[in-house]
């Protein structure tokens, strides 16, 4: 559920709202074997026997009477029953919590479908910093080497994969938001007896009633049935919908919020404004400030090499391995990318990226061929 390459978002709905919800889900299930679910008000002359039945009867009921008045109404055509939930909220929170993890599982099947799997790379960049210098540049440089290869088939998908996943985030909060105020509407705040009968006027059901109900039992004794009609309570409606009233703001507040992320995430990946501005720090950092303009010159054909996935990485890297760690990175691939060739007219030599020496025909070095180089940053910058 950790993922390196998650957001703040992914991580409140795939871990934070899953462990509530169970949370909820397994206390709600167990207040019904620690405390008393239902209470009823029974005859007098009712055995241990008799009330033990009677409580486990009505508990299971899914449909009573109210108001009061309608036991009045000749048996078994009793008018204005209403149906409640009570039994289902265990299994509703449950089903709310595998919703919740629907966009990391999505996600973590779709991650070995792109040619990039982002949480591993972060991995191997993360454990790298703990490195030696030397070999340090070495693994950055065969990553740089490896993206190279993966943005020659394609550098989009990982970030359309990415939007997708937070956009999915964004329907997931939505639709939790929406089930609870369809299904437990009555108690976003119906605590009075007004509120509570006009949410059952809106659609003939109550799903936790707060007041008391009328459940009809049969008791057969000898050879007769006698039928009675008891006024019992739930006294874990109140309990449950003081857990859906925090749900309902919970989500409420997390579906802003993640809409927010996937804009700033839209903003990082397609907007030229804020996809280019971290890149061009970094570069202008590696450079010295970018002393002989090649930076300004070759960056849109950088940009475009990069692609949205090349932005979105170095993003994720700044976010989980720190900026020095996607500074190099940049570095690395500015290298391969100027000591490329190519056929515009900006074009540089390939004499000015690796030595001829380790750079095949297409301009990446042999993977295996680790050249002497010199301090950290200072070939790249001479190059520049």
């Amino acid at each position: 559920m950790l993922r390196h390459d998650y957001s703040w978002s992914d991580i409140a709905l795939s871990f934070g709202a899953t462990l509530l919800l169970t949370i909820l889900a397994v206390t709600s299930l167990g207040l019904r074997y620690v405390t008393d679910p239902i209470a009823c008000w029974l005859p007098s002359q009712f055995t241990i026997s008799y009330r033990d039945y009677t409580h486990e009867l009505c508990f299971h009921r899914t449909n009573f009477y109210l108001p009061l008045e309608s036991i009045r109404a000749p048996l078994p055509h009793a008018l204005n029953t209403v149906s409640t939930y009570h039994q289902l909220v265990p299994f509703a929170l449950g089903i709310g919590a595998l919703l919740c993890l629907m966009p990391h599982v999505v996600w973590r099947m779709l991650s070995g479908l792109l040619w990039m799997d982002a949480h591993a790379l972060l991995s191997t960049l993360a454990d790298n910093q703990r490195q030696a210098a030397d070999r340090r540049h070495v693994v950055l440089r065969d990553t740089a080497i490896l993206l190279q290869a993966g943005f020659k088939g394609g550098n989009v998908f990982l970030a359309l994969g990415a939007l997708f996943r937070k956009l999915l985030t964004c329907v997931t909060c939505t639709v939790q938001l929406v089930l609870v105020v369809v299904f437990f509407r009555p108690q976003l705040g119906a605590e009075r007896e007004s509120d509570f009968e006009t949410a059952k006027n809106l659609d003939g059901s109550v799903p936790l009633p707060h007041q008391s109900v009328s459940c009809d039992i049969k008791i057969r004794q000898r050879q007769n049935v006698q039928h009675f009609t008891v006024q019992c309570l739930l006294p874990l409606s109140p309990v449950y919908s003081k857990a859906f009233t925090f749900l309902f703001y919970f989500f409420l507040l997390l579906t802003v919020l993640c809409v927010f992320d996937l804009l700033i995430w839209v903003g990082r990946v397609i907007i030229p404004g804020l996809r280019d501005a971290a890149v061009q720090r970094y570069l202008a950092a590696v450079s010295g400030g970018d002393g002989d303009g090649a930076v300004s010159q070759l960056y849109p054909r950088f940009s475009e090499y990069l692609g949205w996935d090349g932005r979105l990485l170095l993003a994720l890297t700044a976010d989980y391995c720190g900026p020095l760690a996607a500074a190099d990175l940049t570095n690395h691939l500015w290298a391969i990318f100027k000591g490329a060739p190519r056929t515009a007219p900006c074009a540089v030599p390939p004499t000015q990226g690796f030595p001829e020496s380790t750079t095949g025909t297409s301009g990446v070095r042999d993977a295996g061929a680790v050249p002497d180089m010199p301090a950290h940053g200072e070939a790249e910058t001479k190059r520049l």
